[in-house]
């Protein structure tokens, strides 16, 4: 048990009081008073890029195709970045390629991205616009981006008449609101020359680099994919390695050591060094290490950096790797890092003989501490005997807020043969493990296996209040296992409840909710499934608290109303002046379109979006 010394520190209107850590191997924790806040009124802005490229719909709204899973990216003064496809004729039927671009409040929306020789094609017969893939991947405080382009070499054996392209990798790139630059490493190593690649000579040297975090000091930190000549004309994948670029100048991050490198059956000396998590505003970043023997995985070492040096995050115990004549495994994962340092990750478990035995959360502290064991739920239905000896036990945490407060998932009756009986969701504040989600009928099937009922449910987000969503399955039907929709939760930490979120049920008992985004303020958006008797009528957008409860999104919204209804919505994230961006699917369509929505100031919602709400400690999304 993780004991804790707190220390309470006034917050803004009470919302949120933080214990402070006592000591470098201890966690922060929070205690919460809530204060909720009427729904308020949103104008909308359609943020999507229009133009010949861009193929308008028959409907005022539905302007371009746009992917719900490239999130939109939103920071505090309003700016959103996002991605949408171009396509190469008016019906707008063949997609041809994606652009990035910027929306900010004085100059609209604007379209950026690479578009140099080497990261567009230009079709020599004229029957197609230019090709460019941009994706843009994050956007910090200052509206400054970072995305990654495609790169391209013509092939005119590869593709039929007028689509002569064919793909040299990608580059990652840089923009600080003028051009973006290519901030690719380059050169030995990373790069296979032109001319050289099997089975297709190119007149483009091929290249794959990535970006992953932008921080608000300017910092981009990404990755490079490592490639190794195997002979005169062939080149091979052999790893990669992270990099921070900083001031125009690129440092590689490179985990070193006999350990995490290993020589393939080709020859070829095989390493990974990648980075896999990060805060905005700090420093530090996490990630692991690999090392492979032939093509087998020996190592997954999780690691931090801290700007200048490397911390390799050990074993927590001789249990969390196995030792071979030859090598040791082990596996060692991080999973969040948060603004004051804290990394919690999972580790593979392992019994005398080898044999996996699940996975054991932990949370590190700080340089050169041994990680600490973070407890999960615990009884007969999360764990199951192993024939060979030990106990299987599978936990991780998901979540961590810059409060301390994690949030984790662990598996019930868990087995190695992965007949294990769903998983629960659970928080720890430093006080004790407690268990959220839905339980109870309709939640559980019965004796699923050896006596243990079936449940799952799974965390979407957690704020700094402690509080958390997630969904549940609901089971309908005669309980068999394939008949279900999942229906949102709320977790009350304050009080310890979850609610249950359910705002339209069909005659036969059917019911689904999807929940998207829980701001730092508790409201939960998302879209629900609506019913009149047993008739489907399909998602409709709200937003939900636990005062104020169920609000229907599109009544909140300046002109809309019910045609805001019966789509797919996604919310993706939000800011301190109560701003929210999301992507709207219409149905029965292919066609995507995002949107700002911004609240329009009233007396009932200026605490909300003024002064008050812009102090509260957020966790960027």
């Amino acid at each position: 048990m993780i004991n804790f010394t707190t220390s309470k520190t006034n917050a803004l209107l009470n919302r949120v009081k933080t214990h402070r850590l006592i000591g470098a191997s201890m966690l922060l924790a929070a205690a919460i008073t809530s204060t909720t806040h009427a729904a308020p009124t949103y104008t909308i802005t359609n943020l999507d890029p229009v133009g010949d490229i861009y193929v308008p719909n028959t409907t005022a709204l539905e302007y371009t195709g746009a992917f719900p899973y490239l999130s939109l990216h939103l920071n505090e003064s309003g700016t959103v970045a996002g991605i949408t496809p171009r396509y190469d004729r008016p019906e707008g039927d063949r997609l041809f390629s994606h652009e990035s671009w910027i929306y900010n409040p004085v100059d609209g929306t604007i379209v950026t991205g690479v578009a140099t020789p080497t990261h567009s094609y230009h079709d020599p017969a004229g029957l197609a616009p230019s090709r460019r893939n941009n994706f843009i991947v994050g956007l910090n405080e200052s509206g400054h981006t970072i995305g990654t382009a495609s790169r391209y070499y013509q092939n005119p054996s590869f593709y039929a008449p007028g689509r002569f392209f064919q793909y040299a990798g990608t580059s990652a790139w840089y923009s600080d609101t003028t051009l973006p630059t290519p901030i690719n490493p380059s050169g030995p190593g990373y790069d296979i020359p032109a001319g050289q690649r099997s089975p297709d000579p190119n007149d483009t040297d091929y290249v794959s680099s990535s970006v992953r975090f932008i921080k608000n000091d300017n910092t981009v930190y990404g990755g490079v994919s490592l490639h190794e000549p195997n002979s005169s004309d062939d080149y091979y994948f052999i790893g990669r390695e992270a990099w921070k670029y900083e001031d125009g100048v690129r440092t590689p991050i490179v985990v070193t050591g006999p350990e995490y490198q290993s020589v393939d059956s080709h020859g070829n000396t095989r390493r990974s060094t990648v980075i896999s998590h990060s805060h905005p505003d700090t420093n530090i970043v996490a990630g692991y290490a690999q090392a492979y023997a032939d093509t087998t995985k020996l190592i997954n070492q999780a690691f931090v950096y801290d700007g200048t040096n490397i911390h390799i995050i050990e074993p927590l115990s001789e249990n969390h790797q196995f030792a071979e004549a030859t090598h040791t495994e082990r596996y060692i994962w991080a999973q969040g890092v948060n603004a004051n340092g804290l990394v919690i990750g999972y580790a593979r478990k392992y019994n005398s003989v080898g044999d996996v035995l699940g996975l054991d959360a932990w949370v590190y502290t700080s340089p050169g501490a041994q990680p600490i064991l973070l407890p999960g739920l615990t009884g007969d239905e999360y764990q199951a005997d192993v024939v060979t000896g030990g106990m299987y036990y599978r936990n991780t945490p998901e979540y961590i807020t810059d409060g301390g407060i994690i949030a984790g998932i662990t598996f019930r009756k868990g087995t190695p043969s992965l007949s294990f009986a769903g998983q629960d969701a659970w928080i720890n504040d430093g006080n004790g493990v407690r268990m959220m989600g839905m339980t109870g009928e309709g939640y559980e099937l019965a004796n699923y296996t050896d006596d243990v009922a079936f449940r799952r449910s799974e965390l979407v987000d957690l704020n700094e209040m402690g509080q958390a969503i997630g969904t549940s399955r609901r089971f309908f039907g005669p309980a068999a296992h394939d008949d279900y929709l999942n229906v949102g939760w709320f977790y009350d930490f304050e009080n310890d409840l979850t609610h249950e979120l359910i705002f339209s049920e069909s005659d036969s008992g059917l019911a689904e909710t999807k929940v998207d985004l829980l701001t730092e303020d508790g409201w939960v958006f998302g879209s629900y499934r609506k019913y009149i008797g047993d008739g489907d009528l399909g998602m409709h957008a709200y937003m939900w608290s636990l005062d104020e409860g169920f609000v229907d999104l599109g009544l909140q919204i300046e002109g809309f109303g019910e045609s805001w209804q019966a789509h797919n919505f996604y919310f993706t994230d939000f800011n301190e002046a109560g701003q929210v961006v999301l992507t709207v699917q219409y149905q029965d369509a292919y066609w995507f379109t995002n949107f700002l929505l911004t609240p329009i100031p009233e007396p009932a919602t200026l605490a909300l979006f003024g002064l008050g709400f812009a102090m509260m400690i957020r966790r960027k999304h």
